[in-house]
């Protein structure tokens, strides 16, 4: 289905450039009273659906050596034990790119304006 869904965005718009995971659900329940089938809609939704879609977008942005891939996530990463462990996987699969001396000083000058208690993982992505 991504693929499809990529191919559409393509024909109609244009080759994707940028990929922004955003999707997320939640089944707000202590792990104990959590069902498997709750546990494989959190993580089938936030780490399957993000390797559907990065796999899709990347077979265009490989293509024009060009892409970016941007991940969102929320604080209720942090609390919900399931919803935790599927982000902390997509953290990881977010953070294979290892950023560069230039990415880390855009980061840190953004971050010395009014931001504060934000985390974000520099991965400036693979450089040609």
């Amino acid at each position: 289905m991504s693929r499809e869904r990529v191919e559409a965005v393509a024909d109609g718009l244009g080759v994707p450039g940028i990929l922004v995971n955003n999707a997320g659900t939640i089944r707000d329940n202590l792990l104990a009273k959590m069902s498997a089938g709750d546990g494989d809609q959190v993580m089938g939704v936030h780490l399957r659906g993000a390797f559907l879609k990065a796999r899709a977008t990347q077979a265009h942005t490989s293509e024009q050596g060009w892409g970016r891939i941007v991940t969102m996530s929320s604080a209720s990463g942090l609390g919900n034990r399931g919803h935790a462990a599927a982000k902390a996987g997509l953290r990881g699969f977010t953070r294979t790119p290892i950023g560069t001396p230039d990415d880390v000083a855009a980061v840190v000058s953004f971050f010395a304006g009014e931001e504060s208690g934000q985390v974000l993982y520099v991965a400036g992505g693979p450089r040609g």
